[in-house]
């Protein structure tokens, strides 16, 4: 596939409400650049098409498009991929993310088209909160897999099973080669439009998604009748994570753990 790299200029005073704003889409497709005292906004279009609605904050925000760049899926990721080797959690033990390496405690993330490579800080905080879950000998389901990440997290911290399910095709295509480079072979990977394909009953759901995802599963019955146990939820944007907090509560569940970065939070929850 094709994509477009589309930049723009940015002023420092601007990015926050840009961050916002994007947020509110779940828009994600995006990086901020600062050189000495110029920033310049990165947005990632597949088929070089721009969402409408990202160009309409473009253009209310009068951001200028200074250039366009046309480039492969490939060679996309191995430009704007780390290469390095990062922490993922802080617990110990330390578990890292490598683009090359696996190990106990270590989890490989090639470049790929799907979301969690480890360095969002939603992603950081669903995985600080399952190693505080502990989750040895829990059946699980991660919802809105991207790449796998939290649930291969979750076996190498001694779940008994992770199934790994996601509405986008490029996530189920990437989990499934990445739990195989981590030694998961035969992994149960599936398309999901949050938990309407979903028929197993798990004991354990990690659910890395936006808030407004959460506001829809919280309160279904399909979620209890699903999931009899804990609940890591992640993506939720500072504006909206009061109004979670109600909806988990409101939902018969009390929060055992609430963890928060930059303008992101998360949530280890319990059924009453």
């Amino acid at each position: 596939m094709q994509y477009r790299e589309v930049f723009c200029s940015i002023a420092p005073d601007q990015e926050e409400e840009l961050h916002n704003r994007f947020a509110v889409l779940g828009f994600c497709s995006y990086a901020i650049t600062t050189d000495y005292k110029t920033s310049t906004l990165s947005i990632y279009a597949a088929a070089a098409d721009i969402p409408p609605a990202v160009h309409k904050i473009l253009v209310e925000m009068e951001l200028p498009v200074l250039a366009n760049s046309d480039q492969s899926e490939a060679e996309l990721l191995a430009e704007t991929h780390s290469h390095h080797a990062f922490a993922l959690t802080t617990s110990e033990p330390v578990f890292t993310v490598s683009p090359d390496q696996t190990g106990p405690h270590t989890i490989l993330i090639p470049p790929s088209p799907a979301f969690g490579d480890g360095r969002h800080p939603a992603t950081r905080l669903a995985a600080e909160l399952i190693c505080q879950a502990q989750p040895v000998g829990e059946s699980i389901l991660d919802l809105g897999c991207g790449t796998g990440i939290l649930g291969i997290l979750a076996l190498k911290l001694g779940a008994s099973a992770v199934d790994f399910c996601d509405y986008d095709a490029d996530s189920v295509r990437a989990t499934g080669s990445i739990c195989n480079l981590n030694g998961i072979i035969n992994p149960t990977v599936f398309s999901s439009d949050l938990l309407a394909d979903v028929t197993q009953h798990y004991s354990f759901l990690i659910a890395n998604i936006y808030a407004d995802l959460l506001e829809q599963l919280l309160p279904s019955k399909k979620l209890r009748e699903t999931v009899s146990g804990d609940c890591v939820l992640s993506g939720i944007h500072e504006r909206h994570h009061e109004h979670i907090r109600t909806c988990i509560t409101d939902a018969g569940y009390r929060i055992q753990a609430h963890l928060s970065e930059e303008h992101w939070h998360a949530f280890w929850i319990q059924p009453l």
